[in-house]
């Protein structure tokens, strides 16, 4: 009997974390995360997923470079779960660190750029997560969201998102699947200090259809 919850504990973590009858992917590193449902594949590494909605915490800055941008946001949203928040409460860090890029109008015009960390599970129906104490540190709830999603991995910076980016958004060109070309996501999955299977994705909206075309449902946009 021993030995069969043995397997049966070893199989779960195996598999990912799991509530509510979602598993997490291996992707997610036994962190919590999102819940997310694959409603389609485009090739070996595209994927339509429908995200539920969810709480976050985020850190808005405006600037010309995405790199910049994410290191002094992310220091601001790991002051938050290390305690900077109305609970003085430790923080289990989540999965990924979701970065929006709205670009600029132009090349001499800034980008804004949103970074947020996933709020805990119990965060996410049982309780509010506690109030942020730093400027410009907010709780967010973002809506059901519909994302073309792109995976690659080694290490990413700002050249490497922006060529998936670019990658995926012609690919879904090709496809003729309809996309909001006005934002996009970089979501990281994985620590500085992990060396290897490094897991990185490049989110892009899926548009919703257009007013009396046939379609089950129209998709979030967020």
């Amino acid at each position: 009997m021993m030995l069969k919850s043995a397997i049966v504990v070893c199989v779960a973590i195996m598999m990912g974390t799991t509530v509510a009858n979602f598993v997490a992917p291996a992707f997610y590193k036994g962190l919590e995360g999102p819940k997310f449902t694959v409603l389609k594949k485009i090739g070996d590494n595209i994927e339509l997923r429908r995200y539920e909605p969810g709480s976050w915490v985020s850190v808005q800055r405006s600037g010309m470079q995405l790199d910049s941008a994410m290191s002094g946001t992310f220091m601001k949203l790991f002051g938050y779960i290390s305690g900077g928040n109305a609970a003085g409460a430790k923080i289990e860090m989540t999965a990924p660190v979701l970065t929006k890029v709205v670009p600029g109008q132009g090349p001499t015009c800034e980008s804004q750029f949103t970074m947020s960390f996933y709020n805990p599970w119990k965060y996410q129906s049982n309780a509010a997560a506690p109030k942020p104490t730093a400027a410009g540190v907010v709780l967010t709830d973002m809506p059901a969201l519909d994302v073309y999603v792109i995976s690659f991995g080694g290490w990413a910076n700002e050249a490497a998102y922006k060529q998936y980016a670019a990658r995926l958004m012609q690919k879904l060109k090709d496809e003729k699947l309809a996309f909001d070309s006005s934002y996009w996501f970089t979501a990281g999955y994985d620590s500085p200090y992990n060396m290897d299977n490094r897991h990185n994705e490049v989110w892009v909206p899926a548009a919703a259809p257009k007013v009396g075309a046939s379609s089950s449902k129209p998709a979030a946009s967020g």
